[in-house]
């Protein structure tokens, strides 16, 4: 088996690297595990507005990110580990078996769900999603060891806007922290893990130049928004004491029609705004800041 342990907290090179992992897999299983600095990140055919508080996030530095797997959204900080497994395995039993003898060793006892998530006592720590491709596996999850879940409930609340999403939404369950269970903690977990599952240590890749471009593909806009599915909504504003309403249709994360409404006593060139909407990425400050150049 070979391992590898991210020196990095930096999600997009992160998972830029479980992917090149993944693509340069020569037969030998392969452990990959890591910690990202605050972010959500979301399934592949998510919708990023559906799925949190974009307000909350800016506000509180907390990154977007999209990974190549599907499943829900999830909030990581540095007390989440995540764990990737790249195998020719057709279930992701093995590493959930190295997973729950791991936790064993700490005195918890977990239970495997029907979705492969990780439970004690109806409570869920752990859920994991998975990609294949010419007969390989990736299989990763994440623990929740000490996460902050406040500010988990914060960002994985959605905004209150009036969405009909096209995409997939996720499943909500009960969450714990292990450690409420035990004292232990992703440094503990990690060095616990690399004590009963000897392999060869390989080197890190998040310095070749395909991972440095994949990095850089995960943090654009292109994959953050424009992945996703077409979607309504309906946006309020309150400017100057008026009310102003905009039913827009999105395409890959842009604008496509747009209808503005307002109940205010001095009307202006609602369609003539309409129109400078379409084609935008779907931001709610942009719009705002659209409506309010007409409005002033």
């Amino acid at each position: 088996m070979k391992r590898l342990v991210s020196p990095v907290c930096d999600p997009y090179q992160n998972i830029a690297v479980e992917r090149q992992l993944f693509d340069d897999y020569d037969g030998e299983d392969t452990a990959f595990l890591w910690v990202n600095d605050p972010c959500v990140v979301i399934g592949r055919n998510q919708n990023p507005w559906l799925e949190t508080d974009r307000d909350a996030m800016k506000q509180e530095g907390v990154l977007l990110c999209r990974r190549y797997t599907g499943g829900g959204a999830v909030y990581q900080d540095r007390g989440n580990l995540n764990y990737s497994w790249i195998s020719r395995d057709t279930t992701p039993q093995r590493m959930i078996s190295m997973i729950t003898e791991v936790l064993k060793s700490f005195g918890i006892k977990a239970v495997r769900s029907e979705r492969n998530d990780l439970m004690i006592d109806d409570r869920k720590f752990s859920g994991t999603a998975s990609l294949r491709d010419d007969g390989i596996s990736l299989y990763h999850g994440t623990l929740m060891i000490s996460v902050d879940r406040e500010r988990l409930a914060r960002v994985l609340t959605p905004s209150r806007l009036k969405i009909e999403s096209h995409g997939i939404d996720s499943v909500r369950s009960r969450v714990m922290n292990l450690s409420d269970m035990a004292d232990i903690s992703t440094e503990a977990f990690t060095a616990r893990f690399l004590e009963l599952f000897p392999g060869d240590d390989i080197p890190w890749t998040g310095q070749k130049e395909s991972v440095r471009m994949r990095r850089n593909e995960l943090s654009s806009a292109e994959w953050l928004l424009e992945q996703t599915p077409g979607f309504d909504a309906l946006l309020e504003y309150r400017i100057n004491g008026s009310l102003y309403q905009a039913a827009v249709k999105t395409d890959s994360g842009r604008i496509t029609e747009a209808i503005l409404y307002t109940d205010s006593l001095d009307p202006f060139g609602l369609e003539h705004v309409s129109e400078r909407m379409k084609g935008c990425l779907f931001d709610r400050d942009t719009l705002e800041e659209i409506i309010k150049e007409a409005v002033q």
